[in-house]
């Protein structure tokens, strides 16, 4: 009996053993996992050995320990937080770089970046890295990113694709691994469409994105792409197009200031504004360095339309290098040729029009529609009653129409010219139930000290946009506002900061799996011993 016994109780233990070998087995498919994450290639994704960022490919993990410290070394001009989660649960890194993030007086402009859209297009990527490396680490050494960070907040999504970078192979140039998300759905195919319907269920990637604009009242924004070298701007499409089809442009009330926009960029880019196509490829030729994106093909679902249509957000596409993926000896010299055309890009938003709308109490009135006349595209007012609109000089009056509940709609004149770069409006509306006396409008002109062109990022002799002075106190603007105790709820999505060692799991169902798996497993055993 004693030898039966030892041999049941042995049998036991080699079925234990492989049990418990074949449990193992399916934890190093977790994304966070150092097998999984740590990205095969050559040299090994990682930063310098003081710290700093070098001109490497940093995978996932890599990428958000980076930025992690840099909130805790830089915690008065950062704010590192989630926008979301990607297919396989990797968050969507988003850093908010401003000295005003916390504090921002009114009508201070939030502007974004965002890389990586597709997985493969790694260059827009690392540019965004090294540029916020390079605004946190000149502030108050350079005038330039001074004035850039006193004045603006500005965020970055170094990666709005994890899961597709994760697949990505280097060193190609054209093919499509890791292009779309983890199940292979191209992201900039999946937005709601104006002009098509577009049935492409949507990704979790994409709901953030639609999260994040719905928080934050954007007014500039580039998405950052490879595989050509051109500055993209709307629309992408039109009504019946076909997919992909070519040389028919699709103009947006706004095409004034997106061709501006986009001649910023690639006139300050060395090469770009020569217009000279990656291989002439199809025997395009890009005038200037830009292009309509229907004109140069039309596309369904597109982030940029988007943007613009359901958000009132300018946005335009970076093509930033002819590779999609080159190799990483190749980094510095991108940045070398971007790092002044993304400054002077971000620059743009100190243009225009923006201002406040408040009632005849003085509190601010949110929500509000404003749309400028002769251009079919309105946008909202933030919470605190800002508003922004990018405009260009022109001799003629600009009308600003403004409407909101309860109250009567009210059209407002104001010039623009090349003395007058940028124009404060306090707009008061009357509600439908007070008298109809015209309330007061007033205009202040904003002091512009210097051309917003050819912009020199190490030049910190002379600012390269205005000063927001006034000719009425601002003070007086500001502390008409200041009792109603409204917090930033529009530049930054929630106060949580980024638990580090958060682990990410595909889905939390899979936790349940694992632990009803190892309950049955440990019956099964007892019963066989018995």
């Amino acid at each position: 009996m004693s030898s039966l016994y030892q041999e049941r109780q042995m049998r036991s233990w080699n079925l234990l053993s492989i049990i418990c070998f074949l449990l193992l087995l399916p934890l190093s498919a977790y994304p966070d996992s150092t097998a999984n994450n740590l990205k095969e290639q050559e040299p090994p994704s990682k930063l310098g050995s003081n710290g700093q960022l070098d001109f490497l490919y940093h995978n996932y993990t890599v990428m958000k320990a980076y930025l992690s410290s840099l909130a805790q070394k830089y915690p008065d001009l950062t704010y590192l937080h989630s926008i979301g989660k990607s297919i396989k649960n990797r968050s969507l890194l988003a850093l908010v770089v401003s000295s005003k993030i916390y504090n921002p007086p009114l009508g201070t402009p939030n502007i974004k970046f965002i890389g990586n859209i597709h997985g493969n297009e790694a260059v827009g990527r690392e540019l965004i890295l090294h540029m916020i490396e390079y605004l946190v680490t000149n502030y108050g050494k350079n005038k330039t990113v001074t004035h850039l960070l006193d004045t603006t907040i500005i965020h970055f999504l170094p990666s709005m694709n994890p899961d597709g970078f994760e697949k990505a192979k280097s060193s190609g140039c054209q093919g499509l691994s890791g292009r779309g998300n983890a199940i292979e759905i191209d992201l900039n195919r999946n937005f709601p469409d104006y002009f098509i319907n577009n049935s492409i269920q949507l990704q979790p990637e994409t709901i953030a994105i639609q999260n994040w604009m719905a928080k934050v009242p954007f007014i500039l924004s580039a998405s950052l792409h490879g595989g050509e070298l051109v500055a993209n701007y709307p629309y992408e499409n039109r009504r019946e197009a076909l997919e992909g089809e070519r040389g028919t442009a699709s103009l947006a009330p706004d095409d004034d200031v997106f061709q501006h926009l986009a001649k910023v960029y690639a006139r300050t880019h060395p090469t770009m504004h020569k217009g000279i196509p990656c291989n002439n490829r199809n025997n395009l030729r890009f005038e200037d360095g830009i292009t309509n994106g229907a004109f140069w093909y039309t596309l369904t679902g597109g982030m940029q339309d988007y943007n613009y249509i359901w958000h009132g957000c300018l946005e335009i596409t970076l093509e930033i290098s002819c590779c999609k993926y080159p190799k990483h000896e190749e980094l510095q010299n991108f940045w070398r040729k971007n790092k002044d055309a993304l400054l002077n890009y971000a620059a743009e938003v100190h243009r225009g029009v923006k201002g406040i709308i408040s009632n005849s109490s003085g509190n601010p009135i949110g929500g509000a529609r404003l749309k400028i006349e002769g251009r079919d595209r309105g946008f909202n007012s933030s919470n605190r009653g800002e508003f922004w609109r990018i405009l260009l000089p022109r001799k003629e009056p600009y009308y600003i129409m403004v409407e909101a509940a309860g109250y009567r709609p009210k059209l407002v004149p104001f010039y623009i010219d090349e003395t007058k770069k940028l124009i404060w409006l306090n707009i008061t509306m009357a509600r439908f139930d007070e008298p109809t006396t015209e309330t007061l409008i007033k205009t202040t002109s904003l002091r512009e000290s210097k051309s917003l062109d050819n912009v020199n990022s190490d030049d910190s002799e002379e600012l390269i946009f205005g000063d927001e002075e006034s000719e009425t106190s601002t003070e007086d603007i500001k502390s008409s506002f200041r009792q109603a105790n409204i917090h930033l709820e529009n530049a930054i999505a929630g106060r949580s900061h980024l638990e580090l060692g958060e682990r990410d799991y595909y889905n939390a169902g899979q936790c349940h799996d694992l632990s009803r798996i190892l309950l049955t497993s440990f019956i099964l055993c007892i019963v066989w011993i018995s």
